[in-house]
C-alpha cells in the first residue's frame, strides 16, 4: 500500500523493536512479581520466626562475667526442690535491670526440679489489673521487686540490691564503684530461706547498755541490722542472762554487741558454758571497755589490747578496710570496703599456734588493716602519730573467727563452737548503715550466716561485670582522632562524589 507516493511496509527493524519492548515490560512484570514475592516470603518469614519465638526461646549468657549464669551450688538446690517455688517479679519495664532479671528468672525456671519454679514478671505501669491483684495477693509495697514465695512462706527481694558498689578511696575524696552483679546470691538466699519450716532465732544480749535491736536512733539504734536479719528470715529476740540463767535451746547464735558496762562473773560463766555446749557466739567490743571477757576470749585463743587501729580513713574517725582472711565469712567480701570506727585490735593470742592439742581452737583473720596502719596505744593523742617506742606496725588484725569441735578424728559430726570476734559495734549501727558503706552489712551477714550454718548462703559469689578499659596515650589518641573525625569522613564523602560522577557521565 503506497501512500503519498511512500511505501508504508514495517520492516525487520521495526518488529524487532517491538519485540524488545515487549519483552522489556514482561522483565518489568517479572520483576514486579519477583518483588512482591520477596516481600511476601519475608514477611511470612517475620510471622513465622515470632511466632516461634513466643513459643520456644533459646538464650544464652555471653558476657565474659556471666552475670546470668547459674551456679552449680543453685542448680543442686534447685533440683532437689520437693515444693514448688514461685518467683514473682514487679518490676518496670523501663528499669535499667528489667533485660538481666528476665534472663535471670527464665534460667531459674528452666532448672527447677521436679517440682518447679513458676516465675511471672508483672510491670505495675502497664498491667494494672493484674498488679492491683496480685499487690494485694502478695501484700507487696515497693516496686521493683522480687517476691520469693514457698508453701505460704515469703521473702521479698528489692531489685536495687542487685547491683554492689565498692567506696574507692582517692586521697581525701570517696566514690562508689559497681563491682558486682547478686542476682542470684539474693535469690537463692531468698529460695533457701522460704524452704526453711523453722526459722533460726537469734539473740542479742542486753542489760550492760549494748545496741538494742529496738532502738531506732541513728547513733546506737541497731534497728536497721535486726531488720536486715528478719529480711533473711531469722527470728530476733533479745535476752538478759541474769534473768533467765541460761541460753535458749532454740538460740541459733547470740550477739553481744558493744557492751558499756562489765558482765557479772555469773554471765560469763553461762556464756563459757554456751560455748562448752557447741554455741555460737558474735562478740562485738569497743576500745577502752572493760567487760570482764578478757580472759574467757583468752582461752578461745584471742588476745585483747587498750588500743585503736589507725590506717586507710577518710575523716580520720573510721578505718577502710577492704585486706580480709581466707574464710567462708569473707568470701564475697574481695571487691567491697568495710569501714570501721575506731576499731580496737582483736588477735590472735601469741603461742596459740604453736599448741599441740587435736582440739585446739583454730583462729582465723578476717579482717586487717594494711601495711601501713598501726596499733596506737594513746588513746588520747589526736591526731594519732606512729610511735615506734610503743605503737605496732601494721597490718593489725580488727576481727576473727574461731572455730573448736571440728578436730581431726574426733567429734565427727558434732555441732562445732564458732565464734566472731570484732573490735568495734557501731559499724552496723543505723548511722553506719544509712551511709552506704557496702561491706558492712555483708561483713554482718555473711558472719551470722557462718555462725547458724547457712553456707549455702556463702557460696554464691557476686558475680563482677565486665569491664572493657581502653588504654592510649596521646599520640595515639590524636591518631584515632585523625581517623575518625577527618579521615574517615573525607572517604565517605570521597566515593560519593566517585559514585555521583560515574551516574553522571
Amino acid at each position: 500500500m503506497a501512500v503519498n507516493g511512500h511505501t508504508n511496509q514495517v520492516g525487520p527493524d521495526h518488529r524487532a523493536g517491538r519485540r524488545r519492548l515487549r519483552r522489556a515490560r514482561g522483565g518489568r512484570m517479572l520483576t514486579g512479581v519477583h518483588v512482591l514475592a520477596s516481600v511476601l516470603l519475608a514477611l511470612a518469614a517475620v510471622v513465622f520466626f515470632n511466632t516461634l519465638a513466643a513459643h520456644y526461646t533459646i538464650q544464652r549468657d555471653i558476657s565474659s562475667s556471666r552475670v546470668t549464669t547459674l551456679s552449680p551450688k543453685t542448680v543442686r538446690l534447685l533440683s532437689q526442690l520437693e515444693v514448688e517455688v514461685t518467683l514473682m517479679a514487679f518490676m518496670s519495664q523501663n528499669h535499667r535491670l528489667a533485660g538481666d532479671v528476665r534472663i535471670l528468672l527464665r534460667a531459674y525456671e528452666a532448672a527447677g526440679g521436679a517440682a518447679g519454679v513458676a516465675t511471672e514478671i508483672v510491670d505495675p505501669n502497664r498491667d494494672l489489673v493484674r498488679t492491683r491483684k496480685l499487690v494485694e495477693a502478695y501484700e507487696v509495697t515497693e516496686e521493683n521487686t522480687i517476691v520469693v514465695e514457698a508453701e505460704g512462706r515469703r521473702k521479698y527481694v528489692p531489685i536495687a540490691d542487685f547491683l554492689e558498689h565498692r567506696i574507692e578511696v582517692d586521697g581525701i575524696t570517696a566514690a562508689k564503684k559497681l563491682v558486682g552483679f547478686r542476682g542470684e546470691q539474693l535469690i537463692t538466699s531468698a529460695i533457701q530461706t522460704v524452704l526453711e519450716s523453722v526459722q533460726p532465732t537469734v539473740y542479742f544480749l542486753d542489760g550492760h547498755q549494748e545496741h538494742s535491736i529496738g532502738d531506732y536512733t541513728r547513733q546506737a539504734g541497731y534497728s536497721s541490722i535486726a531488720r536486715e536479719l528478719r529480711r533473711e528470715s531469722v527470728t530476733v529476740k533479745t535476752l538478759r542472762l541474769e534473768a533467765l540463767r541460761r541460753v535458749p535451746e532454740d538460740a541459733a547464735a547470740v550477739v553481744l554487741a558493744g557492751p558499756r558496762r562489765r558482765l557479772a562473773d555469773v554471765e560469763v560463766d553461762l556464756i563459757e558454758d554456751y560455748l562448752e555446749h557447741h554455741g555460737r557466739l558474735m562478740v562485738l567490743l569497743d576500745p577502752a571497755v572493760d567487760t570482764n571477757l578478757e580472759e574467757l576470749l583468752g582461752n578461745w585463743g584471742v588476745q585483747l589490747a587498750q588500743d585503736v587501729v589507725v590506717g586507710l580513713t577518710l575523716t580520720g574517725s573510721e578505718l577502710l578496710i577492704s585486706d580480709y582472711g581466707e574464710h567462708p565469712v569473707t568470701r564475697g567480701l574481695t571487691r567491697l570496703t568495710t569501714m570501721f570506727y575506731q576499731p580496737r585490735s582483736i588477735r590472735p593470742r601469741p603461742g596459740a599456734d604453736r599448741e599441740t592439742a587435736v582440739d585446739k581452737p583454730r583462729v582465723t583473720v578476717l579482717a586487717a588493716s594494711t601495711k601501713h596502719g598501726w596499733s596506737e596505744f594513746n588513746l588520747e593523742e589526736t591526731p594519732p602519730r606512729f610511735d615506734t617506742e610503743v605503737d605496732r606496725q601494721g597490718p593489725v588484725p580488727v576481727a576473727v573467727a574461731i572455730e573448736k569441735g571440728t578436730g581431726l578424728g574426733i567429734e565427727v559430726g558434732i555441732r562445732p563452737t564458732r565464734l566472731v570476734v570484732v573490735g568495734d559495734s557501731t559499724f552496723v549501727g543505723n548511722a553506719a548503715l544509712e551511709s552506704g558503706i557496702g561491706g558492712n552489712v555483708d561483713f554482718f551477714m555473711g558472719s551470722m550466716n557462718w555462725l547458724m550454718e547457712r553456707e549455702a548462703l556463702l557460696d554464691i559469689a557476686p558475680r563482677a561485670p565486665g569491664e572493657l578499659r581502653l588504654e592510649m596515650n596521646s599520640h595515639q589518641w590524636r591518631n584515632l582522632f585523625l581517623l575518625v573525625v577527618v579521615i574517615s569522613p573525607l572517604v565517605v564523602a570521597g566515593l560519593g562524589v566517585v559514585v555521583w560522577l560515574r551516574r553522571r557521565y
